[in-house]
This record gives structure tokens, sequence and C-alpha cells, in this order.
């Protein structure tokens, strides 16, 4: 690949932050339930059995929503210890900043690489345009040779 082509590298980069917002919503929705699961966790034997039967989507909903900010925060760990949300926000914004920076050198790359491919698609256009040429021309010069060599047989 071309020094100047950063696909890869922004797909790459696209993929991080896209993994980091999730993981930002998951942890704001998980917040949003947080006082219905709170509740819950108040009560014991039959209220607690009532309200979770009422409350059953949200409660499981804030249990699968802290499952996988369990299992998806782990690569984000600092000294060992969970990232805050911002810290999180924070960097998803330098990953996006670091896309953005390497844009305007990624078009000129795509400009030039079209250019280039227009070009490359116009020398083949015309290189096949001279070879069917010849062959037409060998195609008529054999068809005038059978035809000297028949009036030259008679």
């Amino acid at each position: 690949p071309h020094s100047d082509d950063h696909t890869t590298e922004r797909a790459d980069l696209k993929k991080k932050f896209t993994a980091i917002d999730t993981l930002i919503a998951k942890m704001k929705h998980r917040d949003e339930l947080e006082p219905v699961y709170k509740e819950y966790q108040g009560k014991s034997g039959w209220s607690q059995s009532r309200f979770k039967k009422k409350n059953s989507a949200t409660i499981e909903d804030y249990e699968q929503t802290v499952k996988y900010i369990k299992e998806h925060i782990k690569d984000y760990y600092i000294d060992g210890k969970a990232p805050k949300r911002s810290e999180l926000a924070a960097l998803s914004k330098q990953l996006k900043d670091k896309r953005k920076a390497i844009m305007p050198e990624h078009k000129a790359y795509l400009l030039k690489h079209e250019t280039a491919m227009r070009y490359t698609r116009q020398v083949r256009q015309y290189l096949n345009e001279q070879y069917m040429k010849r062959e037409r021309e060998k195609s008529r010069q054999r068809t005038q040779a059978k035809h000297r060599n028949k009036n030259a047989l008679e």
C-alpha cells in the first residue's frame, strides 16, 4: 500500500472510537436504569418478586448492560482501574481528531489514485484499440493472400 493511503488506518480508528462510543452509550444507559435496579435491590421477599415482575424488562436490560460494560471496559483500564466516562470520551475524541487530521492527506491520495486509474483505463483502451486495428489488418491481409493464391491457381 502507498504511504499516503490511510484507508486501513482510518477504518481501524473508526472501529476503535465506535467501540468506545458504544461503551459510553451503554454506561449512560446503565445510569438511566440504575434507580429502578437499586429500588429492586432494596426490596426483599414478596415485595421484591412483585416489583421484579412489574419491572422485569428494565431489570434484565440493566443486568445485560452491566454485563456488556464489564466485558468491554477491560480494554481501557488505566493502572488497573476502570476509566471514567469522561476519560473514555476524551480517548474517543483523540481517535476522531487523529482520523480527521489524516483526512486531507488521504483525500489527496484518493484524488491522485483516481486520476492515475483514469489514465490507466485510457491507456489500456488505447492499447486495446491499437491491438484490434493490427488484428483486423492481419485478418485483411490473410484474406487478400487467400484471394491472390486462389487467382494464381486459376
